[in-house]
């Protein structure tokens, strides 16, 4: 693999080429629009390195996710080392420790149950007293990916920051006692860790990993605080980082990614940056649509017209087709089509076993002990019953009722006597990634379509793309979205309202 043809260098390319041959040290950032060429740039920059020397053991690329480290693995065979920041941040607790530790999810089980030992919440309902527990997991994890500290001011910056309204007095000795007890199960006993853990743990407790000449951090824009101190932390003295993202593209916000990741990498380094701006992807009628959000994106040199379409949704159901890659905001209206296509006799799969994996979960706490022909009316009792805990969460509310209208949309699809098989039927529907689906049609959320592209893409509820948030970053990231969703085609896009 170390020999596949790579392009010759694009004139922005070769100016970045060009910075690494002069001085192969310090820090770069690439900011590369959609369908930019990344991965062949990083190759040309791996060739380069090779050229001058450096081993692939000596160039070390961090992949955001096992399913991007798969890929490059194979693209830069005989050239890098590949490894996710997960696996790197593994690492560093083991060698901070000097003992391996277990990986295991189920650890945040041990720390709801301690949160029980304090007053207020013990004197919750049971709904509420689920959901705050949630909250709280989920409050500790934004601090370990943010490298937050529990301070009075740290937790009241977490609270706003995430649009969470509870006290930040109560909430400080909470996060405080959350983080000492994720520290102690790490250090002790079983020394469990979560994938959070992975992340979060090396920079609260200073450990660091082996360190490499070279590193290649792709995604950059989706790195958190705790991420790119693993990358830091991996770079030799006097070694070449290089980062390569597109601002436009950070949309895991909600999951603790670094919404401003680009700027705290040029404030931590002093990165030099490089564009990327010709999309090698978009026809010019797909750029006109994207340049209202990221006015820099330009069209390669001869790159056609293409299609943009607004088809209604019956229509589209009718013209999809296998190849084809349909998008959407939210889960609903993708799991709906899929079952459409079905029904047509067409292959269809949705991508994401992890969201297949949410809804099994919540459709055991919806079923609960009735006969499965009352589950659509425990639906409706669920989210009668959520509405009010969920109040004043209207983003957690919406996608808990995304979550409901798919285990409607597959129960009313299957009709099953049984919960098995109700499970069944929705891992059925669902492939972890687009690489396990083969001779159908792809379907995802636009979050999960992110490095996916294809000739024709059917973008649904065309004219809802965008989820209202009154915080300015979700705000934000929901117009980065919108980019990402406009940029997927290669030929055609069908805008589905």
């Amino acid at each position: 693999m170390a020999n596949m043809i790579t392009p010759a260098p694009s004139a922005q390319q070769e100016a970045l080429l060009e910075r690494v041959r002069l001085k192969p040290s310090g820090a770069i950032i690439v900011e590369a629009v959609a369908g930019s060429g990344k991965t062949t740039t990083l190759r040309q920059v791996c060739n380069l390195l090779a050229s001058m020397g450096r081993k692939p053991e000596e160039v070390m690329y961090m992949a955001f996710s096992q399913k991007m480290a798969r890929e490059m693995t194979s693209k830069l065979a005989g050239l890098a080392s590949v490894k996710t920041t997960y696996s790197i941040g593994l690492s560093a607790i083991t060698k901070g420790l000097g003992k391996r530790v277990a990986v295991n999810q189920k650890k945040a089980l041990a720390l709801r149950d301690h949160l029980d030992s304090f007053p207020h919440v013990r004197a919750m309902a049971d709904g509420e007293r689920m959901e705050y527990k949630a909250d709280m997991i989920r409050l500790l994890e934004f601090a370990l990916m943010g490298l937050v500290q529990p301070t009075l001011e740290g937790t009241e910056a977490l609270l706003d920051h995430y649009g969470l309204d509870y006290s930040p007095a109560q909430t400080q000795p909470v996060l405080e006692a959350l983080l000492e007890a994720t520290k102690r199960l790490a250090i002790t006993g079983k020394r469990e860790i979560t994938f959070a853990d992975m992340i979060g743990l090396p920079g609260v407790m200073g450990w660091y990993p082996k360190t490499y000449p070279v590193i290649l951090v792709d995604e950059a824009q989706d790195l958190s605080p705790a991420q790119l101190h693993i990358a830091l932390g991996s770079l030799a003295p006097g070694g070449l980082a290089i980062f390569v993202g597109d601002r436009a593209q950070a949309i895991f916000g909600f999951a603790g990614a670094g919404c401003d990741s680009i700027d705290r990498i040029i404030e931590a380094t002093g990165a030099e940056t490089f564009p990327l701006s010709v999309t090698f992807r978009c026809p010019t009628s797909h750029v006109d649509l994207a340049r209202r959000m990221v006015p820099e994106i330009t069209p390669a040199p001869g790159a056609g017209t293409g299609i943009v379409e607004i088809l209604n949704r019956e229509r589209a159901a009718e013209e999809i087709r296998r190849g084809d890659l349909v998008i959407c905001r939210r889960t609903a209206p993708v799991v709906s089509m899929a079952f459409t296509l079905i029904g047509k006799g067409i292959k269809a799969k949705v991508v994401g076993r992890k969201i297949g994996e949410g809804l099994v979960a919540l459709a055991r706490k919806v079923a609960g002990k009735v006969p499965m022909v009352q589950f659509p009316d425990q639906i409706d009792q669920y989210d009668a019953k959520m509405s009010g805990v969920l109040a004043n969460k209207p983003s957690r509310l919406q996608t808990l009722r995304d979550q409901l209208r798919c285990l409607s949309v597959i129960y009313t699809s299957n009709v099953p006597d049984t919960l098995p098989g109700l499970v069944a039927a929705i891992e059925a529907i669902f492939e972890e990634s687009e690489d396990e689906i083969t001779g159908e049609v792809v379907l995802s959320t636009i979050h999960r379509a992110k490095g996916l592209e294809a000739d024709r893409v059917f973008l649904l509820d065309a004219d809802r793309v965008r989820i209202p948030s009154p915080l300015e970053w979700q705000a934000q990231q929901e117009a980065n979205l919108h980019y990402v969703a406009l940029t997927r085609s290669k030929e055609a896009l069908y805008l589905v309202p």
